[in-house]
Order: C-alpha cells, then structure tokens, then sequence
C-alpha cells in the first residue's frame, strides 16, 4: 500500500476515480488541513480532479464530525 504522502496528486485522482474511498478520505482530511503544506496536498489532488468532471457540481458540507 504506497502512503498517502507518497502518492502524486495524479495517482491520488486515479485512485479516487477507481473508487478507493480510503484515499478520498484522505484527500478530504488533507483539504480541511490547517497545515498550509497538506491542504496544497489536497488542492493539487482537487485540481486534478477538476479537469474530468464534465458537468458535475461541487457542494460543501459542514456540520459537527461524524453526523
């Protein structure tokens, strides 16, 4: 299993788009990050997602964790 801070923005955007939800859940974490370094993570993994998503929406959801 190749960690998570091993792994390029690409191969994090592939993985996601295969349906591996542990590294999606790791792209979330990395995006609500307070460390300037890991949300960048995050973006990048985002941005690469972007490119093919077609005419899909993106929508936040904010609440108290594990509601």
């Amino acid at each position: 299993m190749t960690r998570s801070s091993d792994r390029s923005a690409s191969e994090a955007a592939d993985a996601i788009r295969r349906g591996d939800r542990r590294v999606l859940a790791q792209t979330i974490t990395l995006l609500e990050s307070k460390r300037p370094d890991q949300a960048s993570r995050g973006q990048d993994v985002l941005e690469a997602l972007v490119a093919r998503t077609g005419n899909s929406i993106r929508i936040g959801i904010t609440g108290p964790p594990g509601v």
